[in-house]
């Protein structure tokens, strides 16, 4: 009987670890550009709160802007609906049970079906912040577009509803689950959404700064030839604010286990003002 018992507890456990491909805990913020107001900036945050029952379903109440926006569930075959209370009526936005030459249909607003993406014979993942991998589908620039677990590059509803006429871009910025940063959109240095342009970056051969290893967990090193002339070297949470700032020589040892596990960004200003600029992964 021992061995029959272990089996089926095996056997529910592979069915729990299947049926969870998006997390409760998530959050994220989406911002928002316009084509021709260069200007125009804007950021929401969505976050996935407490369960809800509509209609005999249970739910998850989905906030934005910490008010009640949509309720979000998640069937046994890894489907996504979103139930929203204007429209009175929930559609499907995600189709995360994945496998090759699957064609993923999606529900709109305005249509019952469309296609959002058609799976080819092998299934793209790519590793997130988090050190963890998650299947994609690229776009025709071979870069993600839809995350599994996490929706679509563009916003999480960017397929529900048509896109306005006015102008507006809508991105995905950033995306927490249990707290810890995993995606962070790569046209931008921090959730606060300054952009990675803004940055004067060096990237002439003669003024690299190394920093490795990286991920790393208790110390990391910076080099950088001594032509560079750096001065201080800073190192900023997500949100950008200080958190430490260090002198360093041609070659230095920087301890980061006092730091908890996440993104961070450096800055190292060196002559003419400039700045050399990146991301540290401490695990």
């Amino acid at each position: 009987m021992k061995p029959k018992i272990l089996i089926l507890i095996l056997l529910f456990t592979v069915q729990i670890v299947k049926s969870q491909s998006f997390d409760k805990k998530s959050s994220w913020t989406e911002v928002r550009t316009n084509l021709f107001d260069e200007t125009f900036f804007e950021i929401s945050t969505f976050k996935v709160d407490s369960d809800t029952l509509i209609e005999g379903k249970s739910y998850s109440k989905l906030l934005r802007n910490n008010n009640f926006y949509s309720a979000l569930r998640e069937t046994e075959d890894n489907k996504i609906y979103a139930f929203f209370p204007y429209l009175n009526r929930e559609l499907l936005v995600y189709d995360f049970d994945w496998y090759p030459n699957k064609t993923l249909y999606c529900q709109t607003s305005y249509e019952d079906n469309v296609v959002q993406a058609v799976l080819g014979n092998s299934i793209d993942s790519i590793q997130l912040l988090d050190g963890k991998y998650y299947k994609c589908v690229n776009n025709d620039m071979g870069k993600p577009h839809i995350i599994r677990g996490i929706g679509d590059t563009h916003g999480f509803f960017y397929f529900t509803f048509p896109a306005p006429g006015d102008g507006s871009k809508f991105a995905l910025l950033c995306f927490y689950i249990d707290d810890i940063l995993v995606y962070l959109n790569p046209k931008y240095s921090d959730c606060n959404g300054n952009l990675i342009s803004s940055i004067n970056i060096v990237t002439d051969n003669e003024s690299k700064i190394k920093v490795f290893p990286n991920p790393s967990n208790c110390s990391i090193t910076v080099e950088f030839p001594e032509s560079l002339n750096v001065g201080a070297f800073k190192i900023f949470d997500i949100k950008g604010s200080l958190v430490r700032i260090y002198e360093v020589k041609e070659k230095s040892k920087i301890e980061i286990q006092n730091l908890t596990r996440g993104t961070y960004l450096y800055s190292a200003i060196i002559k003419n003002n400039q700045n050399l600029s990146g991301k540290i992964i401490i695990k």
